[in-house]
C-alpha cells in the first residue's frame, strides 16, 4: 500500500470538504498501526476520538486494496451509540454507511445478538466498539460472534478491564477466532505475552509512542495537545480538570443530634443540589452548575420529581427559556429522543435544564453533556469502569466548565424497609468499585480518578471491618453440617431461601447447580477455602486502605493519570492473598512532552504528516 493514496484520500476528499476538521497525531498513527497488526485495541480514554480513529484505519485498509476489489467492513457498537457512529464517520471522513460502493460496504450495526447473527459472513476488517460487554463468556451476543470471520480486527473500548487479567485473555480468544476462522494463524499465549508486556508498565504506556504497538491507551488531553495543523504539530487550548470526588452520605446528617428531621436519600440528595451555589466562576466568566442525576429505575426518578417539586423545581421545556430551578427526567431510548439528545450534546450555554435526571441505561454510553459538570451517582454501578463511563458524558474536549466533580450518594446509616427496597444495593456498590478499581482496574491500565478521596478511604475501611465482623458468623455457619446440608439441597433443587440465596450469589456457587454429585463434606470445603480467601483479602484490603491513607495527597491525584504500581495475587486456586496499593500518578503535560520530545515521535511525525499530503 502506498501512502500517497492515504494521502489523496485525505486530502483530497475528506479535508477537502471538511477544512475545519482537525484531526490528531495519535489518531492518524493507528492507520499505521493498523497496516502492521491483525489486531488492534484502541484503549484511550473517553472523548479521545476512538470513533474517528476507526474511522481512519477503514481508509488505510480501503487505499490498499487492488483494483476491482472491494472492502468488506463491520462495525459493531451499542444501540445508544448507533447514530453518533455513522454520523462521525459520514459527516467528518465521508465513509457511507450501509450502502453498496464499488470500492467499499460498510455494515454498520448495533450489538443485539440477533444482528450479530444476521451478520455472519467474512469480511475485511470487523471493529468492536464497547468490546468490553463481550467479555462474558457463553451470552447470546459474545456466542453469535463465532459467526464472523475477518481478516484484521478493532477492539474500542475506554474501560477494557472489569475483573483483571482474564479479561486481555478474553480478548485475545475474542479476536483470535474471528481471524483463524479467516485462515489466520494466530500463536493465543504469544499474543497474549505481547499484550501483558505492554501492560506490564502503565507509566510507558501512556507517555511512550509506538506506532507498531497493537495497544494504546491515551488520554484526551495528550490526544488533543498533539495536533496536525499546517503541516506542524500545534498545541490546543487547556482541558478541563476533575476535581476530588465528593461522597453525599445521608448516614453523616442523620446521626447529626443537631438534626430532629432524619432524612432518606432522596430527601439529602436534593438538599445536596440545594447546597451548590447556582453559578460557578471562571476568572471573569460565570456558568450555571448543571447536574446529571444517574438512576437505576423509573421509579426512583418519579420519587426524585416529587421532592424537586417539594423544593420549587419545576418542568424543563425546550421551548421556554430556561431559569434557576429547572429538572428534567432523560429516560427511554437515543431514537425515541433524537433531537432531544443532539440538543443536549451541542448546547452548552444555553437553555438547558439544570437538572437531568436519567437511568445508566439510558446515558452511561453514547450520550454527551457538555454544558453539565457533576455527576451525581444516586444509582452507583459496582464497576468502577461504569463509573468512569460516566464521567465521560461530561468531561468532553469541548466541556463547557473548567472543572468538573463525581458525586456519590450513600447511605451508611440505617435503612427502612421501604427504601432497601427502592434503593437496592447502591452502598455496598459503592464500596466494591472502591476496591475494584484500587486493586484491579489500576494495576492493569493507567486511569484518571474517579473515586478517590479521604472519605472513601475511611468508609473502604470500615465496610471491610463489617464484612470480616460478617464472615465471622459464615465461619460458624459453615461448621453446622445441617446448615450446609440446607445449602445443598438448596443448589440442587433451585430452591433459594433468602440467606442461602444470599450465600450463593456472595460465594459464586451457581456453577455448581449442574454438578449434582457435590457432597456435602465437598461443599463444606468449598466454602471454607472461599470463605479464608474473602476475609484474608479483606484484610489486606483494610492494611493497605489504612497506609495509602496515610501517605497519599489524594487532592494532588484529582486530574492526574494514576496507576497501581505493585499489587500481586496468588492464584485463583490459592487461599493466600498479597497485595499492596502503591498508587501512582502523572501529569499529562509530562505525558504529552515525552511523547513530542522522543525519537520515535521525531521519527515518525513527517511520515504522519505525509498522510495528510
Amino acid at each position: 500500500m502506498s501512502e500517497q493514496n492515504n494521502s489523496n484520500f485525505l486530502r483530497d476528499q475528506v479535508l477537502k470538504e471538511n477544512t475545519e476538521f482537525e484531526l490528531y497525531a495519535l489518531q492518524l498513527a493507528n492507520m499505521i498501526r493498523i497496516r502492521n497488526n491483525d489486531f488492534v485495541c484502541i484503549f484511550d480514554e473517553v472523548g479521545t476520538g476512538k470513533t474517528i480513529s476507526a474511522g481512519l484505519c477503514i481508509i488505510e485498509l480501503l487505499n490498499s486494496l487492488e483494483k476491482f476489489q472491494q472492502l468488506k467492513v463491520l462495525i459493531i457498537t451499542k444501540n445508544s451509540v448507533l447514530e453518533s457512529f455513522r454520523d462521525k464517520l459520514q459527516d467528518k471522513l465521508l465513509l457511507h454507511i450501509n450502502e453498496d460502493n464499488e470500492k467499499y460496504y460498510i455494515n454498520l450495526i448495533n450489538d443485539w445478538y440477533s444482528n450479530i447473527g444476521k451478520a455472519a459472513g467474512k469480511y475485511d476488517l470487523v471493529i468492536i466498539d464497547e468490546a468490553d460487554t463481550f467479555l462474558t463468556k457463553d451470552t447470546s451476543k459474545r456466542n453469535r460472534l463465532d459467526g464472523i470471520s475477518a481478516d484484521k480486527v478493532i477492539f474500542l473500548t475506554a474501560t477494557p478491564i472489569k475483573s483483571g487479567k482474564s479479561d486481555i485473555e478474553e480478548y485475545i480468544n475474542i479476536a483470535g477466532g474471528i481471524l483463524e476462522r479467516a485462515g489466520k494463524k494466530v500463536d493465543r499465549d504469544q499474543l497474549l505475552d505481547r499484550f501483558l508486556w505492554e501492560l506490564a508498565d502503565p507509566k510507558l504506556l501512556t507517555t511512550s509512542f509506538n506506532p507498531y504497538s497493537p495497544i494504546t491507551r491515551y488520554f484526551k488531553d495528550v490526544t488533543r495537545n498533539i495536533i496536525i495543523k499546517n503541516g506542524e504539530v500545534d498545541q490546543n487550548d487547556k482541558q478541563p480538570i476533575r476535581l476530588v470526588p465528593e461522597v453525599w452520605d445521608v448516614g453523616d446528617y442523620n446521626k447529626d443530634e443537631n438534626y430532629i428531621n432524619r432524612m432518606n436519600r432522596i430527601e439529602y440528595l436534593v438538599y445536596k443540589i440545594k447546597g451548590v451555589p447556582r453559578y460557578k466562576e471562571y476568572g471573569n466568566e460565570k456558568y450555571e452548575n448543571r447536574f446529571i442525576i444517574f438512576i437505576d429505575k423509573k421509579v426512583q426518578g418519579e420519587n426524585i420529581v416529587k421532592e424537586l417539586i417539594k423544593n420549587n423545581f419545576y418542568k424543563w421545556s425546550k421551548n421556554e427559556k430556561s431559569s434557576e430551578k429547572t429538572y428534567y427526567e432523560l429516560i427511554g431510548g437515543k431514537k425515541e429522543n433524537p433531537d432531544l439528545i443532539e440538543f443536549m450534546s451541542s448546547k452548552k450555554d444555553a437553555n438547558l435544564p439544570t437538572i437531568i435526571i436519567t437511568t445508566w441505561q439510558m446515558s452511561e454510553v453514547g450520550v454527551d453533556f457538555p454544558g453539565y459538570n457533576y455527576i451525581v451517582n444516586y444509582h452507583i454501578n459496582g464497576s468502577p469502569a461504569k463509573i468512569e463511563q460516566r464521567f465521560g458524558r461530561i468531561d468532553r474536549m469541548d466541556s463547557l466548565h473548567n472543572e468538573l466533580k463525581m458525586c456519590f450518594v450513600i447511605n451508611t446509616g440505617q435503612y427502612t424497609e421501604k427504601e432497601i427496597k427502592e434503593d437496592g444495593t447502591s452502598t455496598d456498590n459503592f464500596y466494591n468499585a472502591m476496591d475494584l478499581y484500587l486493586r484491579d482496574l489500576l494495576t492493569f491500565l493507567p486511569s484518571k480518578n474517579s473515586l478517590i478521596t479521604t472519605r472513601t478511604y475511611e468508609l473502604l475501611n470500615w465496610a471491610c471491618k463489617e464484612k470480616i465482623e460478617e464472615y465471622k458468623e459464615y465461619d460458624r455457619k459453615f461448621n453446622d453440617d445441617k446448615f450446609i446440608n440446607q445449602i445443598n439441597k438448596g443448589l440442587k433443587n433451585n430452591l433459594y431461601f433468602e440467606d442461602i440465596d444470599r450465600i450463593i450469589k456472595e460465594f459464586s456457587l451457581k456453577k455448581l447447580n449442574r454438578n449434582k454429585k457435590v457432597t456435602d463434606e465437598e461443599l463444606k470445603e468449598i466454602l471454607m477455602k472461599k470463605l479464608k480467601r474473602k476475609r484474608k483479602r479483606l484484610e489486606v484490603t483494610r492494611e493497605n486502605v489504612n497506609k495509602l491513607k496515610s501517605e497519599a495527597n489524594l487532592e494532588d491525584i484529582s486530574n492526574k493519570i494514576i496507576f497501581n504500581d505493585n499489587l500481586f495475587e496468588d492464584e485463583e486456586d490459592s487461599c493466600e492473598y498479597k497485595g499492596e496499593y502503591n498508587i501512582q500518578k502523572i501529569d499529562s503535560e509530562e505525558c504529552y512532552k515525552s511523547i513530542m520530545e522522543s525519537k520515535r515521535f521525531k521519527f515518525f511525525k513527517n511520515k504522519i504528516i505525509d498522510l495528510l499530503r
